[in-house]
């Protein structure tokens, strides 16, 4: 039902080009760097010889990604994107505000199980009113943007609010009540 509701973009005059080679070092890139960071954990089974090794491997990979990114026709990443200071400052605060959110999802859930003893039902419980919150908010926030353009604000305000939350949960202990994880 919504593949014939949405609108047809065919363009006739884009010339459809897939970039394996930046595929292929993006790929290996994150793989290296994910293996070395997984054998890192474990600094007694694996050698530090092979660690060093991998994230060397994924460093030159990130290189020729970036090499192989500069000349393709249609870049998985365009790398003239990072000239503008708006895009960069917005990708890195979008990292950042998806990790900590990510964080809290993890880790709220695993705290309340684990420390203060909840079932899984209730912790799932606990969690719709952050996800709806999340949903909530992120249509408000596209709204606001899109009807007044503005959107330095909202950056900085989201900043704020996401600081207060790292700080709360830097303050968790077994005393944590219950409606406390749901803020």
């Amino acid at each position: 039902m919504i593949l014939y509701s949405l609108p047809n973009f065919k363009l006739p005059y884009v010339k459809k080009v897939i970039d394996y080679s930046g595929i292929i070092t993006f790929t290996l890139c994150l793989s290296s760097l994910f293996l070395a960071l997984k054998f890192a954990r474990d600094l007694n089974t694996y050698p530090l010889t092979d660690i060093v090794g991998l994230l060397i491997f994924s460093v030159f990979m990130l290189i020729l990604f970036i090499m192989a990114e500069k000349r393709s026709v249609e870049p998985i990443l365009p790398i003239y994107l990072f000239k503008n200071s708006i895009f960069t400052i917005s990708s890195v605060e979008s990292f950042l505000a998806s990790a900590l959110l990510f964080c809290g999802v993890i880790y709220i859930p695993l705290f309340a199980q684990n420390i203060l003893g909840f079932s899984a039902t209730n912790v799932g419980f606990m969690m719709i009113p952050m996800l709806l919150s999340v949903a909530l908010a992120s249509i408000i926030t596209g709204q606001t943007i899109s009807r007044t353009g503005k959107y330095k604000k909202l950056a900085i305000t989201e900043f704020i609010i996401t600081f207060i939350g790292v700080v709360l949960l830097a303050t968790m202990n077994i005393n944590t009540p219950y409606y406390m994880l749901i803020i």
